[in-house]
């Protein structure tokens, strides 16, 4: 049996650079700085939800028959143990979400707050899936199938929760984000490309259940996500057009200018490079829906969903990383840039 590994696409909730027209400098950098350290804990949350999934593809071979059972337990008995103490570390260190420094914005500060939010909830979340990892060990070793697809079935319901979650928290950073910037069409972009993956997920969580579903109606859903993003990534693009072209004819009276000028001139070709992401990521997502609509037309078995979201995963996997990358290079340049500003302007 295949095991669908769901990567979350990270989203970093950095305050733009040439959102500095709401905030000062100092400000700026405060925010960025905070963004920074709850990117920080996300990331190191998600790596322990990745190692298990890892060690349910480890669950799954030994379940396969592919490994005999004392290296099995062996090899997954202390990586239990170990994640246990890590999940609990975790939690322990981040009982609550710490609250947004003083910006002098509060749309900012709402932003920030709901992104310390989503990462600290986290820690709910390991304790879930560490429960589920469980399940399959025990259903594993019982050679239960009944028990083995539930707990298979949950733990991609799971992940289909951590996606949403990461939506809600995306929408709700759309207030600190003037209506002209191209950070609004990018998270629009990754709003609607977590959507068609939320869909994927509930192809193989019904086919995990034995449960019948409306692929035309999964279809529509994913042909609307794919629809809503694929505008967004257009907005954005002219959006960062006219942010080049704003720069066109203005006069550079101080040091402080010229570096800003050049500075928007790096951050466009960071979202170019971005909004490149985001197509490539669209194009993999229309394989799902011309899957879905194959299945739709009977043209394709519901029992291959496993392997035809596999699949689609698969060739999304270095577009979402190459995305994270590009997501961590324009938070470290919001945080260079209020640095250098400040002083520039002292």
């Amino acid at each position: 049996m295949l095991r669908l590994t769901v990567f979350i696409f990270v989203v970093l909730l950095a305050v733009s650079p040439a959102g500095a027209q709401q905030l000062t400098a100092v400000e700026l950098e405060r925010a960025a700085g905070f963004a920074q350290r709850m990117q920080t804990v996300y990331e190191e949350g998600i790596a322990l939800s990745f190692e298990m999934d890892s060690a349910e593809e480890y669950v799954d071979s030994f379940y396969a028959g592919e490994i005999e059972q004392a290296e099995f337990t062996a090899g997954l008995d202390p990586f239990l143990e170990s994640m246990r103490v890590a999940i609990d570390d975790f939690r322990a260190r981040y009982p609550r979400a710490p609250s947004p420094p003083s910006i002098g914005n509060e749309n900012h500060e709402r932003s920030l707050a709901g992104f310390a939010k989503m990462v600290v909830g986290l820690g709910d979340y390991l304790d879930r899936q560490y429960g589920v990892l469980y399940r399959l060990r025990d259903a594993a070793l019982a050679g239960d199938e009944s028990a083995y697809d539930i707990a298979s079935a949950d733990s991609l319901a799971l992940a289909g929760e951590l996606i949403l979650a990461e939506n809600v928290s995306l929408e709700g950073s759309l207030i600190a984000i003037p209506p002209d910037h191209p950070q609004r069409g990018l998270v629009k972009a990754i709003i609607g490309g977590n959507s068609a993956m939320v869909i994927a997920v509930k192809v193989v969580e019904a086919s995990f259940r034995g449960e019948d579903f409306d692929a035309g109606e999964f279809a529509l859903g994913v042909e609307t996500s794919l629809r809503d993003a694929g505008r967004a990534v257009v907005e954005g693009e002219k959006a960062a057009r006219r942010m080049l072209k704003d720069l066109e004819g203005k006069f550079a009276e101080t040091e402080a200018d010229r570096y800003s000028a050049r500075f928007i001139g790096e951050l466009v070709k960071s979202y170019e490079r971005a909004f490149l992401i985001e197509r490539a990521i669209l194009e993999s997502e229309r394989g799902l829906l011309d899957y879905l609509r194959a299945l739709n037309a009977g043209s394709e078995d519901s029992d291959s969903a496993l392997e035809a979201v596999a699949e689609f995963q698969e060739a999304l996997e270095s577009q979402a990383n190459q995305r994270i990358e590009e997501q961590n290079i324009r938070l470290e340049m919001a945080a260079e840039f209020a640095r250098t500003l400040q002083t520039l302007q002292n």
